[in-house]
């Protein structure tokens, strides 16, 4: 009983070095990134992403402000009028970039998007019909009133005491 209460110490106790040495390194790293003396490979892997992020934050809004832009001016409709510019004036210019994007945009970026789509709507039909699968099986349980029955009969519970076991004995000592 002794070696196990000490087994046990001794777990506690490990595990509180560990979170202590934890705890410690935690505070190394906080202290040594708020004074701006991070290492490197990290720093410039954060940094990576950042430009990252924020250069698709910016195509993100230019993608946005060329649209309503378009929006405003009324290319969007069915029947835009769109036409290659001859000459390159400001207007022009704009629409130029403005049919290059829709190329772009329906050439590479729809077929993507509308192949996901229609993933989607397969993995959502696909999951319909488990369901009403599930919901006929269920039916068809309760239905029936089917009751689970054990292959073995080994897993019924047994008196693992003798029947003149002392703390179960009716004479009241113990």
């Amino acid at each position: 009983m002794l070696l196990l209460k000490a087994h046990r110490a001794a777990g506690c106790l490990a595990w509180l070095a560990i979170g202590l040495w934890t705890l410690l390194s935690m505070v190394k790293k906080r202290l040594i990134f708020g004074q701006g003396v991070a290492m490197e490979s990290e720093k410039s892997k954060k940094e990576k992403l950042f430009k990252l992020l924020k250069a698709f934050l910016v195509f993100a809004l230019a993608a946005l402000v060329f649209e309503v832009f378009a929006y405003l001016n009324g290319w969007h409709f069915s029947t835009p009028d769109l036409y290659m510019p001859t000459s390159f004036g400001i207007q022009d210019f704009v629409q130029w970039i403005y049919l290059v994007w829709v190329s772009f945009r329906s050439n590479y970026i729809a077929p993507p998007i509308q192949t996901l789509a229609n993933i989607c709507i397969f993995l959502f039909l696909l999951q319909s019909i488990d369901r009403i699968v599930l919901c006929i099986g269920c039916f068809w349980v309760k239905y029936k009133k089917i009751k689970p029955k054990p292959k073995d009969q080994s897993f019924e519970l047994k008196d693992v005491e003798p029947q003149g076991h002392a703390c179960c004995s009716d004479n009241g000592e113990s």
